[in-house]
C-alpha cells in the first residue's frame, strides 16, 4: 500500500477501500492485502504500563519546568530616541514643503492664465490707440526682463511695475486718465 499509516480494517474509509481495490489488480496482490488486513485485526493495541509512563513523565517534567531564558529588552539611549524623533520631524516637514510647493506652483499657473485672459480682454484689438501701443510695448519689455532675471526680488519688483502699467492702461481705457482731448 502507498500509505505508511498503520490502520486496522475497521478504520478504512470508503475512499480507502476503493483505493485498496484499485491497487490490487491481480490475485496475488489481493491475497497479500487481505492477509495484511487480517493481521491488523488480530494485533492488539499495546499500552505501556504505569511504571514506564512515570519514567517518561520524570524525563519530560524537568524539561517543561525548566525556566526558559527570557531576553531582556535592550534600553535605547535617550539621544538616539531624540535623533529618531528629529529625523522623523524633518522628513515630515520636507514632505509637507514639497507638497505645498507643488500646490503653490499650480495656483500660480492658474493665476497667470487668468491674468493673461484679463490682459487680452483689456487690450482691445478692434480699437488700437497710441496709448495702448505704448503700454503694450512697455509690458513686452517688462516680460522680456522677467525671463532673463533669476533673482526673486527683482522679479517681484518688475511684476509690481507691470501691475501698475496694467492699472494705468485700464484707467485710460475707462476714460479716467489725465489726458484731455481737444
Amino acid at each position: 500500500m502507498q500509505d505508511n499509516k498503520i490502520q486496522s480494517a475497521d478504520l478504512l474509509t470508503p475512499a480507502d477501500e476503493v483505493h485498496v481495490r484499485e491497487i490490487t489488480d491481480n490475485e496475488d496482490e489481493r491475497v497479500k492485502m487481505s492477509a495484511l488486513i487480517q493481521s491488523s485485526k488480530m494485533s492488539a493495541v499495546s499500552v505501556p504500563n504505569e511504571i514506564n509512563w512515570l519514567k517518561i513523565q520524570g524525563r519530560i517534567q524537568p524539561i517543561i519546568a525548566a525556566p526558559h531564558p527570557v531576553k531582556e529588552p535592550t534600553v535605547v539611549p535617550f539621544y538616539i530616541k531624540s535623533f529618531a524623533v528629529a529625523a522623523s520631524t524633518i522628513f515630515l516637514a520636507m514632505g509637507w514643503l514639497v507638497f505645498s510647493n507643488y500646490q503653490l506652483h499650480n495656483q500660480l499657473e492658474q493665476v497667470l492664465l487668468t491674468n493673461q485672459q484679463l490682459e487680452s480682454k483689456l487690450i482691445n484689438p478692434k480699437v488700437t490707440t497710441y496709448e495702448q501701443v505704448f503700454f503694450v510695448q512697455k509690458l513686452n519689455d517688462i516680460d522680456k526682463k522677467l525671463q532673463n532675471i533669476s533673482s526673486l526680488e527683482q522679479k517681484v519688483t518688475l511684476l509690481q511695475k507691470r501691475s501698475v502699467l496694467i492699472l494705468e492702461l485700464y484707467k485710460t481705457q475707462q476714460g479716467v486718465s489725465d489726458v484731455f482731448s481737444i
